[in-house]
């Protein structure tokens, strides 16, 4: 359990120092020692939760994880309600000295004071870069800051903006020595701060959801310093724990979906006791930290240690350029990789991420399959592979986007936005009702704070002919939503809910049942309620040539073309209606157009290649059969297609 310890009195330390009579300086014991056999090189050094990889050394690397391991254990004991495991994979690059860390983290060359590392969030991998030379103790402190939101951001709910940044300032100021932490040290900066500027109103800060970072530089670091006051007098500012009772009701509360301002006149009776003892404990010359005993068995001798690759170094290198913004310095990496180990996954795994960024989506599609090809053990591969293949209208290739997402599950089955993406995917199939509804659900409950979410699990259950569960499901997005870009997204589906995209989602589950006039009649109406949507104009467009009207198919499909002129789907389908109607002509134009917009879909290049064989050009047919089985080699038609006309090929 956690212990109060008493600071030092105030005015006896000078101003770089902390006020607890525990001297525990974390980067001390990061300092750098010998570590024989790996000077020079990169070494890679595994814990239960972490992975580090370094070029300081083994020693160095094996003491950054016990610390961490340390640090996520206090977190997870001091605020068990709160705190969960990361849904994404945390790497920590620890380099031995400033130089390396500017290597990495150009953008803090010109700084007159410079960090002693950083945590880059990531929406497939996070990564913290520090520096195992650094002195200063506070140093790690934005880091641990940032670490604690990504534990809390999971189990948090709607607590509000000055609690979550006042806890984390807090946790974040946590000293390890040896077998025992404390929390809560006391900060010199955020007091002289509020010694000497008007404090904000009470209720106005409780009130006020918004980004701090999105403030003024004064308005933002006042924001920090009286959350991490008010928290720390409600935490730590007694022996008895009387604040951490109301802090306690006050977080029960916000769960149970009161207001954020009188839940917290409910926990504490009267607002403006509660202002002036803060303005006392403000200027208090002592305070209180929780001393913690760090949990038995983080024994650092026991994690796994082996050096890195070229490659491997190469692409730690690259990913920590590319999170940063850095993709001039991250490109010649990337490419020396290549060059090194072209059957390395995990280098593959690295060029699919760097064209991802800039949205070369088929060449990223291509990297990632050549990953997954070759093996990867990674879940990113599968997951933005499936992402970068255009949805087609033929049931193979949803097949081949649901084995992606499946296998990313499956490494992964915490990530969320996999279970969500397949959800959307297979709620189109007859018999996934079921299955998407409760993969939609699972997205929710990993990560209940992401609108997003919910509004997937609304599109499925609107899908799936639920239109009050889609409502409810949306409005509880809408609560969880803190930015606008958030609010939007969710406001969007509720505005739509009773329009075209209800109807376009109606016609896609009966055109998945198989009632073809039900889903013709959905995709009109939607057609009606948004006619420049050239999503619900193809998917008409399907239903009809499925139903044996090419005539009205091959409309639907051209105002979609028009609508979308850059979408390779509609361009595919509407080859696809004119090859059936015989139009052979403007059927290989379309899927030459097709493939120009999508050159690596070989289901296209199969298709030309009927078309041409029909054409009577079997020369060309033949091409078109080839590249199609170099594309996907699992292209039974596409291969028995093409053993049928070489035979009868000229020599």
């Amino acid at each position: 359990m956690p212990r109060p310890t008493r600071c030092r009195h105030r005015a006896a330390l000078t101003r770089g120092a902390f006020l607890c009579a525990f001297l525990c300086a974390l980067l001390l014991a990061l300092a750098p020692t010998s570590s024989a056999g790996q000077a020079g090189g990169w070494i890679e050094v595994k814990s239960p939760h972490f992975r580090v990889v370094s070029d300081a050394g083994e020693t160095n690397a094996r003491r950054v994880a016990r610390e961490f391991e340390v640090i996520r254990s206090v977190f997870l004991r001091g605020l068990p309600s709160l705190v969960s495991e990361p849904r994404r994979p945390l790497t920590i690059v620890a380099v031995g000295n400033e130089a390396g860390l500017v290597a990495l983290l150009p953008q803090i060359a010109n700084r007159t004071t410079r960090p002693v590392g950083a945590f880059l969030d990531g929406s497939f991998e996070h990564h913290i870069v520090l520096r195992v030379d650094a002195s200063r103790r506070d140093g790690f402190r934005p880091i641990y800051h940032e670490y604690f939101h990504l534990l809390t951001s999971i189990n948090s709910g709607r607590l509000p903006a000055w609690l979550m940044e006042g806890l984390a300032e807090v946790y974040s100021n946590t000293a390890v020595r040896g077998g025992t932490a404390e929390i809560g040290n006391a900060r010199l900066d955020h007091l002289d701060l509020l010694g000497s500027v008007p404090l904000l109103p009470l209720a106005t800060l409780l009130a006020d959801d918004s980004d701090p970072h999105k403030r003024d530089a004064l308005g933002e670091s006042i924001f920090y310093a009286q959350s991490w006051a008010l928290t720390h007098l409600l935490l730590l500012g007694d022996a008895a724990g009387d604040g951490r009772q109301v802090l306690g009701n006050y977080i029960t509360r916000l769960q149970q979906g009161e207001d954020a301002v009188a839940a917290f006149e409910a926990a504490v009776t009267d607002l403006r006791a509660v202002r002036r003892a803060l303005e006392a404990y403000i200027r208090r010359d002592a305070f209180y930290a929780m001393r913690m005993d760090a949990p038995p068995g983080i024994d650092e001798s026991g994690f796994e240690a082996r050096a890195l690759t070229a490659a491997e170094k190469l692409v730690a290198r690259a990913a920590v350029l590319r999170q940063g913004g850095h993709l001039h310095l991250a490109r010649p990496l990337i490419e020396q990789a290549v060059a090194d180990s072209p059957d390395s996954p995990l280098v593959h795994e690295a060029l699919g991420l760097f064209e991802w960024s800039f949205s070369r989506y088929a060449e990223a599609g291509a990297a990632f399959a050549e990953a997954a090809r070759l093996g990867s053990t990674s879940y990113i591969p599968y997951y933005l592979g499936a992402l970068a293949t255009d949805t087609g209208s033929d049931r193979v290739t949803a097949d081949r986007q649901a084995r992606g997402l499946r296998r990313a599950i499956e490494l992964n089955p915490r990530f969320a936005p996999a279970h969500a993406s397949l959800a959307r995917l297979v709620i189109q199939y007859p018999e996934g009702e079921t299955e998407a509804l409760e993969l939609a659900r699972t997205a929710t409950e990993l990560e209940p704070n992401v609108p997003a979410h919910w509004v997937a699990l609304a599109e499925v259950q609107l899908a799936a002919n639920r239109p009050e569960e889609a409502r409810r499901t949306a409005e509880r997005g809408l609560a969880r939503a803190r930015e606008d870009e958030e609010r939007a997204l969710v406001t969007r589906f509720l505005e739509a809910l009773d329009g075209a995209r209800a109807h376009y989602l109606r016609g896609n589950r009966l055109r998945a049942q198989g009632d073809l006039q039900g889903a013709a009649a959905a995709y009109r109406a939607a057609i009606r309620a948004a006619p420049g949507d050239a999503a619900s104009h193809n998917g008409l467009g399907v239903t009809l040539r499925v139903d044996g009207d090419l005539g009205g198919a091959i409309e639907a499909f051209r105002a979609a073309v028009r609508l979308a002129p850059g979408d390779p789907a509609a361009r595919h389908n509407l080859a696809n209606a004119l090859h059936a109607l015989g139009a052979m002509a403007d059927a290989i134009a379309a899927y030459r157009v097709a493939i120009r917009l999508d050159p690596g879909y070989a289901a296209t290049h199969r298709a030309l290649g009927d078309a041409l064989r029909d054409a009577g050009n079997r020369d060309e047919a033949i091409e078109a059969y080839r590249r199609a089985v170099e594309l996907d080699p699992n292209d039974a038609a596409a291969k028995q297609r093409l053993a049928e006309m070489l035979p009868r090929s000229p020599r």
